[in-house]
């Protein structure tokens, strides 16, 4: 049987065309997936570095309110503008909000508290509580708690000034414990997060860097210290010495 002139005969793909075909896209998805979710990752890094920034300045504004003096009080309003009781002076490592409350209003401080994709359970979402942000125990006790001397003397529970900060640059504020935003539980070392964590330093500057590449803490020798062997908390020499 002849074909017409100028009729042309289309050829449909075989099976085994498909397939490669499917098996392509399904591996460029399998690239572009992790590519985009890394990317997702990367904005609300970011995003959780920019809340450290503003939170350094309101630690600024608060060592300006009290004579050159870090955030350290026994006494504070938490996230729900209730009035607490004895707050052990560690704990404000991770209860740090509520010696901010005569710098700004909790309702308004509560929404930096928290990094992307960080979720509270309970009434009010626990009121933001706790933060998503560590506060280096260095700035609750003076420096000699971590000369290596190992002396757990009450005399040292006070509050830390600007003026003892020997390397603003070096020397690490808060940062992001809680990387709600990664798809992967946080790789630690020990106690210490081996991943880029946003962190806010003295002076002000932000930077994504791993904690468990600090410098090597010094035991807290206080029997109810907050992380007593972990970095950035336990600096040598506290506030004087250099996390990285």
């Amino acid at each position: 049987m002849r074909l017409h002139k100028g009729i042309q005969t289309r050829r449909a793909f075989t099976l085994i065309e498909i397939l490669v075909a499917i098996g392509i896209i399904g591996v460029l998805i399998a690239i572009l997936i992790p590519v985009l979710a890394g990317g997702r990752s990367t904005a609300q890094r970011t995003a959780s570095l920019a809340n450290l920034r503003s939170i350094g300045q309101l630690v600024q504004a608060y060592t300006a309110q009290y004579n050159e003096t870090y955030p350290w009080a026994t006494r504070g309003i938490n996230g729900c503008d209730i009035p607490m009781g004895f707050l052990p002076v560690w704990q404000l490592a991770r209860q740090w909000p509520v010696a901010m409350h005569e710098v700004i209003p909790p309702r308004e401080l509560r929404p930096i508290t928290l990094a992307p994709g960080a979720r509270r359970e309970g009434p009010d979402q626990n009121c933001g509580h706790p933060p998503s942000y560590e506060y280096s125990a260095s700035f609750l006790a003076r420096p000699q708690v971590w000369d290596g001397r190992g002396v757990a003397d009450e005399s040292l529970l006070r509050g830390v000034t600007t003026g003892m900060v020997a390397h603003p640059s070096s020397k690490v504020l808060m940062w992001d414990w809680e990387l709600p935003y990664q798809a992967k539980e946080p790789r630690k070392v020990g106690p210490d997060l081996d991943e880029p964590t946003p962190m806010i330093f003295v002076d002000g500057h932000g930077m994504a860097r791993a904690p468990s590449e600090a410098t090597q803490a010094v035991a807290n020798p206080f029997p109810d210290a907050f992380a007593p062997t972990a970095r950035l908390h336990n600096t040598p020499d506290g506030v004087r010495g250099r996390d990285y």
